[in-house]
């Protein structure tokens, strides 16, 4: 299952909040969705409005078929097209096995391959964090995601995927 980011039309008057919903993992008996929620800058009223664009298609990194160890890689890149600054937040919600969500090791940086870090750890223990402002007219920013399938360290042969 893939969900694209929906078309989001202006924003205006006070400070607002939007959720966008873009697929950033999907595995084998989970689906985790990575969320951006923004919220308008002092945007006064009829001053400006909020429009954000995701640069590429399909999922962000698929974890189907990952073997133990292995590491995938994607990225995601948005711009705020429209004419006011706007805070982007990151947050996740996932839905399926906790299992597999326990073993997939998700790094997302800001800056690059191995850049500004903003989160590494367990997919599962992921909720949000605040990504800063985006100024309107073009402002962009790209993020690095990589997922590698940890083993579950057992001895019973229980490794998820």
């Amino acid at each position: 299952m893939e969900r694209e980011l929906t078309g989001m039309t202006g924003i205006k008057g006070r400070p607002a909040l939007v959720l966008l919903v873009l697929l950033a993992i999907a595995a084998v008996g989970a689906l985790a969705f990575i969320a951006w929620r923004l919220a308008a800058v002092d945007v006064p009223f009829g001053k400006g409005s909020v429009q954000t664009a995701r640069i590429g298609v399909g999922p962000i990194v698929s974890a189907a078929d990952m073997r133990i160890g292995e590491e995938r890689t994607g990225s995601l890149t948005i711009a705020n097209t429209g004419t006011a600054a706007a805070r982007y937040f990151l947050r996740a919600r996932t839905t399926g096995s906790v299992a597999v969500e326990r073993q997939l090791d998700l790094t997302i940086d800001c800056r690059g391959h191995r850049g500004v870090i903003v989160y590494k750890g367990p997919l599962d223990r992921f909720r949000s964090v605040d990504l800063g402002l985006l100024r309107g007219l073009g402002g962009r920013a790209t993020l690095f995601f990589a997922v590698t399938l940890e083993s579950t360290r057992s001895n019973a042969n229980d490794d998820a995927l």
